[in-house]
């Protein structure tokens, strides 16, 4: 399933070739989608006895891809809670990722700028215009 054509609601989907009037909210969830919007984990903020996963936190990764904060990066993220399996090795990451549709999505649609390469100078250049 392509990223445009993610969930919405319980169960609903909306079509893809909707036509021009597309909503802000909707174009938010359909073409912008974070992880935790599209999983439905929960972990996009904190709560008693547990932190806020560091896909949803993570400031200097906003506007990548068009996400919220880290959430169209999680694959690139040390310490991502992935639909709240807990943190795990970088070995463990990649088998997560390889094995998530999300993350595939995401390639797909972003195939020459999805590489942590990408990311590493979003983030650098985002440090470097909040300094300035």
């Amino acid at each position: 399933m392509d990223i445009v054509g993610i969930k919405r609601g319980e169960g609903e989907r909306v079509p893809t070739d909707s036509g021009p009037r597309k909503s802000e909210t909707w174009e938010r969830t359909m073409v912008s989608a974070n992880c935790w919007e599209v999983k439905g984990c929960g972990l996009e903020r904190a709560v008693s006895g547990r932190d806020a996963c560091p896909a949803a936190t993570l400031e200097a990764a906003d506007g990548f891809l068009g996400g919220k904060n880290g959430g169209r990066a999680c694959c690139f993220i040390p310490g991502t809670l992935c639909e709240g399996q807990g943190v795990c090795s970088s070995k463990e990451k990649e088998e997560r990722c390889m094995s998530c549709s999300f993350y595939h999505d995401l390639k797909s649609d972003y195939c020459a700028i999805f590489t942590p390469t990408q990311f590493q100078r979003f983030v650098r250049n985002s440090v470097t215009r909040t300094l300035v």
